[in-house]
């Protein structure tokens, strides 16, 4: 028993450090270009008990990479919906996000299996671009319309969140 206490002490203690590795955002934006490909659904753990233990939920969000996309500035690598409004889907930078996670971030393609014909860059790019649009971004909502729902709508076009329905 305490083996195990002292294991979690460990958990939470490297949790809580992050970046442990000092890597700077350009060496990390570098790593992630080796990690994702454009399209790819990234998952950024998110809230967990006392720092430590199962993640309670994640944050979604598409890596797009150096694409060239109206709306996107130089650094910025990823689209997601964020708090800041709640209407708000906009291009950020994976490293910034990745921080609220202690550096962990994993891709999470998991429709990949049943809807590969609808991956295709350009349909991807044509619903992003659509997803700019206010109207389209719509209002959130954490059962209908979350940061999960916008990255399974923008890879597959279904607007799908496992955390919500279990799927």
């Amino acid at each position: 028993q305490r083996q195990l206490c002292l294991l979690l002490l460990f958990s939470c203690v490297t949790s809580l450090l992050g970046n442990s590795q000092g890597k700077t955002n350009l060496q990390l934006a570098r790593s992630f270009e080796k990690k994702y490909q454009f399209g790819d659904i990234i998952a950024f753990p998110r809230k967990k008990i006392c720092g430590c233990g199962p993640t309670l939920y994640s944050h979604y969000a598409i890596y797009v990479g150096n694409e060239t996309i109206p709306g996107k500035e130089p650094g910025q690598d990823i689209f997601h919906r964020t708090q800041e409004s709640l209407t708000s889907c906009k291009f950020g930078k994976l490293s910034e996000e990745s921080k609220a996670s202690n550096g962990q971030t994993h891709k999470e393609n998991y429709l990949d299996d049943t809807e590969r014909p609808f991956i295709k860059h350009n349909a991807i790019l044509q619903r992003i671009k659509k997803m700019m649009k206010e109207k389209f971004c719509k209002l959130y909502s954490l059962f209908t319309n979350n940061c999960e729902h916008l990255a399974t709508f923008v890879r597959y076009g279904k607007e799908i969140s496992k955390q919500v329905c279990g799927r």
